[in-house]
């Protein structure tokens, strides 16, 4: 399929000559500086940074590229403002889809029995172990509560359901996540958390899409950094699908929040490479040294 491309826009119509337009810019140090163009500013809060690529204002947090320049000055969507830069002449590039063979038998279906027969999580053994894990924040619309069976024969356990969806926000999969009885922590299974479904790609969404997304491997990782950072987080259904995560049009930037053993680092590291492919903004940031994970650092527990 193919995608606009943004790393040719940005190329082409570099953010700095395309401010300057309406803004009275000065250079400071390796930075430019001027009175932010998007609120009443009388003393320059307006920064151009990372080589002329990125802007910020301090008074009123607007950032982004020279395509958020633009869809703020002049309030339009993204298509519209990269056919304001290039009139008309929009350059794109093909991306390959990810074809996924995943082992066994399509069981979407009884992904999505599960999900919509599944509850609230309110009050249930989930809620509890998510607040028993540090996390406070109301807890998304996309996980939800379930009892269900350990294998064709096993018991029967609480359980944390998320959804996945797909990069058109349709749910294609669920990650169960086997607690137990108590709902203090995840139950002694074989493998406490499961996927099922089409899930290669997806993600599961704690907060709308935006421009600027954090994405990590970890569900309890991902509330934990929406809940201390208050950004945008999506996450992937484990370490090997975080490099595959698809993105609609109209996210530009992802910051990767890897475990901190070698196998976090490394799927951090690969994802990076392959959103940057994609033409999307990507770095990566991990948790303090002697934490494993970023739940593990806010409960402070040491690896």
């Amino acid at each position: 399929m193919s995608l606009l491309d943004v790393m040719a826009i940005r190329s082409a119509h570099p953010l700095p000559r395309i401010a300057a337009a309406s803004v009275k810019l000065f250079k400071a140090g390796n930075e430019l500086k001027g009175c932010c163009p998007f609120h009443d500013d009388s003393s320059p809060s307006f920064t151009i940074f990372a080589n002329g690529e990125r802007f910020y204002c301090f008074g009123c947090g607007a950032t982004g590229d020279v395509l958020d320049f633009v869809q703020r000055a002049h309030h339009v969507d993204i298509r519209t403002a990269a056919e304001m830069l290039c009139g008309g002449n929009l350059p794109s590039v093909d991306v390959a889809m990810p074809r996924e063979v995943e082992p066994g038998p399509d069981r979407t279906d009884e992904a999505l029995a599960i999900w919509r027969n599944a509850v609230s999580v309110q009050g249930t053994e989930a809620e509890r172990y998510l607040r028993f894990r540090g996390i406070h924040i109301p807890i998304p619309a996309s996980i939800r509560f379930a009892r269900l069976r350990y294998g064709k024969r096993g018991p029967e356990h609480p359980c944390l359901i998320a959804c996945v969806g797909s990069v058109d926000n349709k749910v294609v999969g669920i990650q169960r996540t086997y607690l137990n009885l108590a709902g203090t922590g995840k139950a002694s299974v074989a493998k406490a958390k499961l996927s099922l479904g089409r899930v290669a790609g997806g993600a599961i969404r704690l907060a709308p899409a935006a421009a600027e997304l954090v994405v990590c491997e970890g569900l309890e990782d991902g509330l934990t950094l929406m809940q201390e950072l208050g950004r945008a987080v999506w996450v992937a259904a484990g370490a090997s699908m975080l490099p595959k995560m698809q993105f609609p049009v109209g996210v530009r930037a992802v910051a990767i929040g890897g475990d901190g053993d070698d196998a976090g680092r490394k799927a951090a590291a690969a994802a990076a490479r392959g959103f940057a492919d994609r033409g999307l903004a990507a770095r990566t940031f991990f948790p303090l040294e002697g934490h494993k994970d970023f739940n593990d650092e806010l409960r402070g527990v040491a690896q």
